[in-house]
């Protein structure tokens, strides 16, 4: 009676347990569906008419790409996309920098979307914890948590007096007050105009043109005369606060789950992330930085590195000390397998390429809250149970510290994941080349000693760096699309990728903001 009506069920979105979960994910699953749908379609016809030849792919939350069918029919799969994208091009950076594990900061005008990936593998959320803008989201996403300390986020006086910086962005428009595009309010963008970090010709190489006395004003009204200090002080402590932010966020991500960012390189992108990487790296004692070749793009370079990806589960509540449910296991695993083939059958990935991964989300008896396990090779027996039971007693050490293994454990939800290899982006090496002189020098404001001090600082193209070539700092490399900060006492090298990567070094006390 309404064909032109879109029309979903729980039981197609997420057939699992927890009914207002599933609830909410199938509302928003209809809610994104009609413009989605009719965004993507016209995409795919736009890039046939114009003669592309292969097949319009998205990225999904799960950490692969789909066909524009697929993306078609389940919408919600989509939601966090992009900063998911954003750790897979992190990883990706990492690994062509030779960074088994690695953090990965993506540092926008809004937001700074933070990953977490030990020997180069993602994690996944727990379904109970994917949440877009409130509201939950039973789909499997990649563990990505974002925090809004972006270049455009706003510093302010709270009401006791107190400096504040964000989560409130000027946005693009009216922009920073550097825009000169109606903003009045100081932002971290002014912030690093005013120190001469950003020059007034420096973004978009220069297409977008800056007012420095705009920015000046900013802070000089709204912070530094009511605080009583300089404005060069105004502006580090904006810098001081945005990545204090950062880098709360960054041990809620990794510190409070046992791992220690020591052991990690951290991977800066996004237009300001390499803008705040020695910052962030200093404050955790991250020993080693990564600042992917082209910034700005590496979240588009993630899509490049992944695959295909479906992911099916279904809820089939089985106690695992005991083997009178492997039968139903073993079919829920089957019929998932069966979607998954169905879906790369649909987008013609072919069988040699195809692999399938089995999961079980499990806990103790008793418990409200699982946790997911990669099962054993194999099919379903007692063996392979008692396998999967101790993983489990594994994980729940690994997270928890602790583990139960005289208690019984139920298999709540069983999962799999289609995955389609393909293939992957290769980046070139760099021509070799003489050592690129700095363009100009200008005078830039760092903290030494813990006063602002204003030195003179080379600045470099970072297209006309040669491999293997080493700047030190202080100093600032531009391009395009952002601008990386070398502070006092810290250096880059070029490596043959064009990436720019740092073993961090302490500073003696001659930089410590």
């Amino acid at each position: 009676m309404a064909p032109e009506l879109f029309v979903c069920t729980s039981s197609e979105v997420i057939p699992q347990f927890r009914e207002y979960e599933r609830f909410s994910t199938t509302a928003l699953n209809a809610y994104v569906a009609p413009s989605v749908r009719e965004y993507v379609g016209r995409i795919a016809a736009a890039l046939q008419d114009a003669g592309v030849p292969d097949e319009l792919r998205l990225m999904n939350s799960a950490g692969g790409v789909v066909s524009a069918e697929g993306a078609r029919e389940l919408p919600v799969s989509l939601l966090m996309s992009g900063p998911v994208a954003g750790v897979l091009g992190g990883i990706w950076a990492g690994e062509l920098a030779g960074v088994d594990s690695v953090i990965t900061i993506d540092m926008g005008g809004t937001s700074v979307d933070i990953g977490v990936a030990p020997h180069r593998e993602f994690r996944m959320k727990h379904i109970l914890d994917s949440q877009v803008g409130g509201y939950h989201t039973m789909m499997p996403m990649l563990d990505c948590e974002a925090v809004g300390a972006g270049g455009g986020s706003i510093a302010f006086l709270d009401a006791g007096g107190v400096m504040r910086v964000g989560p409130r962005s000027a946005g693009a428009s009216p922009g920073p007050a550097c825009y000169g595009w109606g903003g009045t309010e100081p932002t971290v963008t002014d912030a690093e105009v005013v120190l001469g970090r950003i020059r007034a010709d420096a973004l978009l190489s220069g297409a977008l043109p800056l007012h420095p006395g705009l920015a000046e004003d900013a802070i000089r009204t709204r912070l530094a005369e009511p605080l009583g200090i300089g404005v060069a002080e105004a502006a580090l402590g904006i810098l001081e606060i945005a990545t204090e932010t950062t880098v709360t966020a960054i041990e809620a991500s990794s510190v409070r789950r046992g791992l220690d960012p020591r052991d990690f390189g951290l991977v800066v992108f996004g237009g300001a992330g390499p803008l705040f990487g020695f910052d962030i790296a200093a404050r955790m004692d991250i020993p080693r930085l990564v600042v992917p070749p082209g910034p700005g793009l590496t979240s588009a370079l993630g899509l490049l590195t992944s695959d295909t990806v479906y992911e099916f589960g279904r809820t089939v509540m089985r106690s695992g000390n005991q083997g009178s449910g492997l039968d139903g296991l073993a079919l829920a695993f089957a019929q998932l397998e069966a979607q998954a083939s169905a879906a790369m059958e649909r987008d013609r990935v072919p069988a040699t390429h195809r692999r399938m991964e089995r999961y079980a989300e499990c806990r103790y008896a008793g418990q409200g809250y699982e946790l997911r396990v990669a099962c054993p090779e194999g099919e379903a027996s007692e063996d392979w149970l008692a396998r999967l039971t101790e993983a489990f007693h594994d994980r729940h050490e690994r997270e928890y510290y602790r583990a139960y293994r005289e208690q019984a454990i139920e298999v709540v939800n069983v999962r799999v994941r289609g995955v389609g290899e393909l293939q992957r982006v290769v980046w070139p090496l760099l021509e070799p080349r003489e050592a690129a002189d700095p363009h100009a020098t200008h005078d830039v404001w760092f903290r030494v000693a813990g006063e602002p001090v204003r030195l003179p600082c080379p600045f470099y193209v970072r297209d006309d760096l040669a491999p293997g070539q080493t700047v030190a700092g202080p100093a600032v490399i531009q391009q395009f699309e952002s601008t990386t900060i070398v502070p006092p006492g810290q250096t880059v090298q070029v490596n043959p990728y064009g990436i720019l990567t740092a073993d961090l070094t302490p500073a003696a006390g001659a930089h410590d903001a």
